[in-house]
């Protein structure tokens, strides 16, 4: 709001370096008047506590041996900008074969399509990342394969953090 628009105003005039967490922000920075060469792009991740590296090879082993639906997980918002024309088109393509597993605050948004919906706090959210066979993480590039403005590719790195294969779409 105007209040966010002041301290940046406020801040363009300091002597400050700034870190920014993708460099569509670091775009809109340097729109309104901070200089690029005090900005710098540092994607922000935090972490979780990762199982151990025996885990993620038994986990390849089951998959080998799999009977049943291979469960695929999606985490996170669904929205236009954030690729969610690709996320329907898996589950509309391949929904019958694979489990499709989504945890969104916004479910509604594929209703009558053949794929789970649960709603997760952010502390379980790794918990049942691991419950998964493989994760899904879908975005939708700029020209400049930049994600969405205000978006963070946080997601990938909690991914990477479960052992699981990611299947980027």
């Amino acid at each position: 709001g105007s209040l966010s628009y002041y301290i940046l105003w406020y801040l363009r005039y300091k002597n400050i370096i700034i870190i920014s967490i993708n460099s569509k922000i670091k775009k809109d920075l340097v729109k309104i008047g901070f200089s690029q060469k005090k900005i710098f792009v540092l994607s922000d991740c935090h972490g979780n506590k990762t199982n151990s590296y025996e885990d993620g090879i038994n986990k390849y082993l089951d998959l080998k041996n799999k009977k049943d639906k291979m469960k695929i997980g999606y985490f996170g918002k669904i929205a236009p900008n954030k690729g969610s024309e690709i996320l329907k088109e898996l589950i509309l393509q391949y929904g019958g074969e694979l489990e499709f597993n989504i945890y969104s605050r916004n479910k509604n948004i594929f209703k009558g399509l053949d794929c789970k919906f649960k709603k997760v706090e952010h502390k379980n959210v790794f918990r049942e990342m691991l419950k998964m066979d493989i994760l899904l993480y879908v975005t939708k590039l700029d020209e400049e394969n930049n994600h969405a403005k205000y978006t963070s590719p946080l997601k990938i790195y909690e991914y990477i953090s479960t052992l699981r294969p990611i299947l980027y779409m």
